[in-house]
């Protein structure tokens, strides 16, 4: 599907500490003809960042900071603003500055929207050397023993991952419908995102794809994935540099499944208690685990 004189597509990228690798995203993504605008949002760096990317800033790259670190969602928040105020895209791209896309990837999507009505948000197959990680390219909505399951990995090792897709149905079709894609990059409907109130800012990082998803799905919308396309993730690179700290991203993820199993699986005390209970022993497990790792090597 070629794009019409009237489509305006628009790219959101986020940093934090992290202008080079930033850097590097934004020699490609400038690059792409498809895309009209790109708001580069600084998250309130603590190291010299805003002042490197204000030079790169062109007609085609806008660079804004925000008054604090608010998170992953909050920062993606401010540049869709924006990047409503810059061009009123029709189609807004969120990208993490350690993936690399192509026009085809863009292309395949808006032919995604062009025959799957019902959908607002699209994204390809996720490529990244990261297998150790297990990244994920799309997977179902997580019920509440799914939660409990990622607490204790060592159980879920045992039992499986009840929000897998297997590979013939990620590959069954063109375009196959999914509940929800990896937030490293996607494509959505500027109006279906705005509908559905954004990204929920009381996240700081992590679960922004199971609440996105159940935001789309309450306003009657559909993720797809482009099963023909692909992207490389060179996964939580950024991630990883900014929060170095294995124990504080745990409880980070923790404290935004939190978020989701209240706010939109709408959990009892007892099951909130249990939730907690569950990471307590998870953690440690995890932890103690990586430390006998270490002292192996």
């Amino acid at each position: 599907m070629r794009k019409s004189i009237d489509t305006k597509i628009g790219l959101v990228v986020l940093n934090y500490n992290d202008f080079q690798t930033t850097l590097q995203f934004l020699n490609l993504a400038e690059n792409i003809s498809l895309i009209d605008h790109i708001v580069v949002v600084d998250n309130h760096s603590t190291d010299k960042s805003l002042e490197v990317l204000k030079l790169r800033e062109s007609g085609k790259i806008t660079v804004i900071s925000t008054a604090k670190n608010a998170g992953y969602a909050a920062g993606n928040n401010a540049g869709i603003f924006e990047l409503r105020r810059k061009i009123s895209p029709t189609y807004i791209i969120i990208a993490n500055p350690d993936v690399a896309f192509d026009e085809e990837f863009i292309m395949e999507s808006l032919e995604c929207f062009n025959q799957k009505k019902d959908a607002a948000a699209v994204s390809g197959i996720m490529l990244s050397d990261a297998n150790f990680n297990n990244p994920k390219t799309a997977w179902k909505r997580p019920a509440y023993i799914d939660l409990i399951l990622s607490n204790l990995l060592i159980l879920r090792k045992i039992i499986g991952d009840r929000t897998n897709y297997t590979n013939e149905y990620l590959r069954s079709d063109r375009f196959v419908k999914v509940d929800a894609i990896a937030g490293s990059l996607f494509i959505v409907k500027n109006v279906d995102l705005l509908h559905a109130g954004d990204l929920d800012e009381d996240t700081f990082l992590y679960e922004e794809e199971n609440i996105l998803s159940h935001r789309l799905h309450d306003i009657g919308k559909a993720i797809y994935l482009a099963s023909d396309v692909n992207y490389y993730h060179n996964h939580s690179v950024s991630i990883n540099k900014s929060i170095p700290n294995v124990g504080k991203r745990l409880d980070i993820g923790f404290e935004s499944r939190m978020i989701y199993a209240d706010k939109y699986l709408k959990i009892s005390k007892i099951k909130r208690m249990f939730l907690k209970f569950t990471y307590r022993i998870g953690k440690f497990n995890y932890l103690t685990c990586l430390r006998l790792a270490r002292l192996r090597r």
